[in-house]
């Protein structure tokens, strides 16, 4: 009897937020449908990256570079995968800092989801096309996707709700997005045998499809606090320079402690995720 009060008392404030605050509940779809659709994907990427089929995964050229230097690469698959998502991530970041400085929101959003739908649907036609490192393209695409999107997200969500309303409604928000990451596996081996691998990349762009309506649903929000915040239009860009974060991350002690939070929990998780791999090889 008690859960139940208890289950009826977290659905009804769960009821009660939704009358309150609009936004949420697309906030709640939004990342509902971002982390099912990249938990959809996510199956096809281990099973990639701890192939022994080396060749499923890299070119034959990067295959050739390595073994003329005495390197099987079968044996660091995944260390060639980290280091080259680092290096792609410390080309991008800059441009990303770019884009934001210049682009509002209105600009910069959808199109940095409909970007990576396009990429889905070009891995969706590439997937039996025999193309040499489309594995290795696949798994740093969806690497990249996961890092770039969730930031983003958050990003957004803190231009919609006040610091007030974060506190009451983020952890409705990150529910979703627990839930979404539950059932996005589920769905993968639900219908994987049924649909085949390459469409279950359709699925996933489809999720994302609904990512980017809700951005869209939710703008007008966005656009409404910024003019309360004094800012005219509510659609003018953040401003600054490509390096304007790392700045405030070097001036502001709260942000390093964050930064190396961040860096030390990337760290565990990546010495575990080895150790997994080692094991399901």
């Amino acid at each position: 009897m008690n859960e139940g009060r208890t289950r009826e008392g977290v659905f009804g404030r769960f009821r009660g937020a939704l009358g309150d605050s609009p936004p949420l509940i697309w906030a709640f779809l939004y990342f509902f449908c971002l982390l099912s659709g990249y938990y959809v994907l996510r199956p096809v990427r281990e099973a990639m990256a701890a192939s022994s089929d080396i060749e499923a995964v890299f070119p034959p050229a990067m295959i050739g570079f390595f073994l003329d230097r005495g390197v099987a690469l079968n044996e660091f698959t995944l260390q060639v995968i980290f280091t080259l998502v680092f290096l792609i991530m410390l080309v991008l970041q800059p441009v990303y800092g770019w884009l934001v400085s210049r682009f509002s929101r209105r600009v910069f959003l959808p199109v940095i989801y409909l970007f990576f739908i396009a990429t889905l649907l070009l891995f969706y036609a590439m997937f039996d096309s025999g193309i040499a490192g489309r594995g290795l393209a696949f798994i740093l695409w969806i690497t990249v996707f996961n890092l770039f999107a969730v930031a983003v997200f958050w990003s957004f969500m803190a231009d919609i709700f006040s610091n007030a309303e974060a506190r009451s409604y983020y952890g409705y928000i990150g529910a979703a997005g627990t839930i979404g990451a539950f059932l996005g596996p589920v769905l993968t081996r639900t219908l994987v045998e049924r649909v085949g691998i390459a469409n279950m990349m359709l699925v996933s762009a489809a999720l994302f499809s609904v990512c980017v309506l809700c951005i869209f649903k939710l703008r007008a929000w966005a656009v409404a606090r910024e003019q309360e915040r004094k800012q005219a239009s509510g659609e003018v860009p953040m401003g600054g320079d490509v390096l304007a974060g790392l700045k405030l991350i070097l001036r502001e002690p709260l942000l390093r402690w964050l930064a190396l939070m961040v860096v030390m929990g990337v760290g565990v998780g990546t010495l575990l995720y080895n150790e997994q791999n080692a094991i399901a090889r």
